[in-house]
C-alpha cells in the first residue's frame, strides 16, 4: 500500500510554483500591453445556454480568473495572482496582465539565482533593497498628472481612440 502525504519537498514545492506562475504568464502574454489580442475564454453548459458561451477580453484579470488548476499548489498560486490583480485594478485600475507576467519573471528570476546556490535570506534582502530604489527613484520623478497625461494613457488603453481619450480628457479637465 503506497504511503501519501500533504508534505512537499522544497524543490518540488518550487518546481510548482514556477510552473504555475509560468501557465498564467503564458496565458497573458497575448493581451499583454496596448496592442494586444483579445483572449477568448470558453465556458461550460449552463442552465441557461446548453451550448456554453465564448467571452472575449484583454484584461488580465478576466483571463486569469478562468484559469483552472487542479492541483493545491498551483491552485495557492493562481488564487495569490488573483488577490494580487484584484487589488492592482482596485488601487491602479489596469496593469493586471504586467503585474502577473512581472511576478512570473521575478520568481523565476529568484528559482534560478537559489538553484545556483545563492541563498534564499540574501535574496529576499537584495528584492528589499531594490524595492527600496525603485520606490525612492519613483518618488524622485513624481510629477503632477495633467489631462494631456490622462490623454496618453487614454490613447494607450482604447488602442489609440481618439474619440474616446478626448471625452475621457475632457472628464478629467471638468471634475
Amino acid at each position: 500500500m503506497a504511503l501519501t502525504t500533504n508534505i512537499v519537498n522544497k524543490n518540488e514545492l518550487r518546481v510548482a510554483q514556477l510552473n504555475a506562475f509560468k501557465i498564467a504568464a503564458d496565458a497573458l502574454t497575448s493581451a499583454f500591453g496596448p496592442y494586444a489580442s483579445t483572449t477568448a475564454i470558453r465556458h461550460g453548459e449552463t442552465e441557461k445556454n446548453h451550448y456554453g458561451s465564448t467571452t472575449y477580453t484583454k484584461d488580465g484579470h478576466t483571463i486569469l480568473k478562468s484559469i483552472i488548476m487542479t492541483r493545491p499548489i498551483e491552485m495557492t498560486v493562481m488564487e495569490d495572482l488573483i488577490r494580487v490583480t484584484r487589488e492592482t485594478v482596485k488601487k491602479v485600475g489596469d496593469g493586471t496582465t504586467s503585474a502577473v507576467i512581472l511576478s512570473y519573471l521575478i520568481y523565476k528570476g529568484l528559482y534560478d539565482a537559489s538553484a545556483s546556490g545563492i541563498p534564499e535570506s540574501v535574496l529576499v534582502q537584495d528584492i528589499k533593497s531594490i524595492g527600496k530604489r525603485v520606490i525612492d527613484e519613483i518618488d524622485k520623478n513624481k510629477h503632477e498628472c495633467t489631462p494631456i497625461h490622462i490623454f496618453e494613457i487614454a490613447m494607450i488603453a482604447t488602442n489609440g481612440n481618439v474619440e474616446v481619450s478626448n471625452a475621457i480628457k475632457q472628464i478629467y479637465e471638468k471634475h
